[in-house]
């Protein structure tokens, strides 16, 4: 659903302050969704996985590649795309990044460092929400909305330094159903991420996704179906180091 390869320039937004009540509010809708997507199971995540089939429409054409992506928290990151010669890995540890490419391994620069770090946040926050309820985020609601004939709710995660990440949860059963973000690119443009949700299943106990779409300023991106997803208690269940 997030951008696993793009190297980007994050856009740097301040997390602006909400009233009391609002924050209040969103909160209370926040925890609805945790309680939606496995409850305590979720607060006890370190670490997750997934498998994906995303046919990529960028060059015109239907281009369909495997991924495999792992995440642990807000700093770690890694992907392999593709498989034997044409396979790329991608690792995100800390302040330290590698590409594999070719069977050469070479070091990210720091502008690709960025794009990573905000990759790992955007990828952990969308999914281990209870990270959302510390006291260094700001919650609030967005306008609710209609999708596909079923009340939607709005909310918003937003943190000092990172993107605002927006979500529209089903109103009866707070599943999420759309959610979105802006970023900059390397050349300094903006650009807006809307991703919609096409189905969900418990994975190890944990609500995930079967199927999403995502757009690029309203130009279709990619069409995204889960083949599985792991959730680990133990975040050493997965590998960041230089590949």
């Amino acid at each position: 659903m997030l951008r696993c390869l793009a190297l980007l320039l994050p856009l740097t937004l301040l997390a602006v302050p909400a009233s009391a009540q609002q924050q209040e509010e969103a909160r209370k809708l926040l925890i609805k969704v945790i309680r939606a997507k496995g409850g305590e199971k979720l607060h006890k995540i370190e670490a997750y996985h997934v498998h994906l089939r995303t046919t990529d429409y960028q060059s015109g054409q239907k281009d369909i590649t495997e991924g495999r992506f792992g995440y642990r928290g807000v700093e770690h990151a890694r992907s392999v795309v593709g498989n034997g010669l044409n396979e790329t890995v991608v690792i995100f540890n800390r302040d330290r990044g590698w590409v594999k490419a070719n069977g050469q391994v070479r070091e990210m620069t720091p502008l690709e460092l960025e794009g990573q770090r905000e990759n790992a946040y955007l990828a952990w926050v969308s999914v281990v929400l209870p990270i959302a309820l510390r006291e260094d985020f700001v919650l609030s609601r967005l306008p609710d909305d209609i999708i596909q004939n079923r009340a939607v709710l709005g909310l918003r995660i937003a943190h000092k330094g990172r993107p605002f990440l927006d979500l529209w949860v089903d109103a009866v059963t707070h599943q999420v159903k759309r959610q979105r973000y802006r970023t900059l690119q390397a050349d300094g443009k903006e650009v807006e991420y809307m991703t919609w949700i096409g189905g969900h299943k418990f994975y190890d106990g944990i609500g995930y996704y079967t199927f999403f779409t995502t757009y690029r300023d309203g130009v279709l991106l990619y069409e995204t179906v889960v083949v599985d997803a792991r959730f680990h208690v133990d975040g050493r269940k997965i590998e960041f180091s230089r590949p």
